[in-house]
């Protein structure tokens, strides 16, 4: 399994994202329409409450026929994006599956995120994810994500749950 960990100023990071429709203000966030996930990382645990689905990959692009899941802690919605300064406090994890079709992908990119003020902290690799759903309003799938970066002092990284988020194209 393939892992990166990256800490770095936020002004030096620049992961993005496409979207082609609102899905909200940049005031609320789009809330988890089903499921629950819950994440360790750096020695805590966290249950984002907030996800919507991206056109893309991971490091932005509206690429086809990739999907980019983002889950979160800090409010999030269509239009929220997430380069540099620009992305609200919180824990992120994002998924890239290969195509935007109900399978069980082996080996799926992801990236767990965790910024607060101007620190950013995140690993990533690739993960099996299972798209369960895809709709004209929504996404469905599964994550069972438990590694352990050799380079890294995030300690063991897990991501485990089921969703349901927005499509956000």
């Amino acid at each position: 399994m393939y892992l990166r960990h990256l800490v770095v100023p936020i002004g030096l990071l620049a992961l993005g994202c496409s979207s082609e429709s609102d899905g909200g203000s940049s005031e609320g966030g789009s809330t988890l329409l089903a499921g629950s996930v819950a994440v360790g990382y750096y020695g805590g645990t966290h249950a984002p409450s907030f996800g919507v689905v991206n056109r893309g990959t991971i490091l932005g692009g509206a690429s086809d026929p990739e999907m980019t899941i983002r889950l979160s802690t800090a409010a999030i919605n269509c239009s929220t994006e997430f380069a540099g300064a620009k992305r609200p406090d919180g824990v992120f994890v994002s998924l890239t599956a290969p195509d935007r079709l109900p399978a069980t992908h082996d080996k799926a990119w992801f990236d767990v995120l965790e910024k607060h003020g101007t620190e950013v902290k995140s690993n990533g690799g690739q993960a099996p994810l299972t798209i369960t759903e895809v709709t004209d309003a929504s996404v469905t799938g599964t994550i069972d994500l438990n590694t352990t970066p050799p380079d890294s002092p995030a300690g063991p990284i897990t991501v485990k749950g089921t969703f349901t988020v927005k499509r956000c194209f």
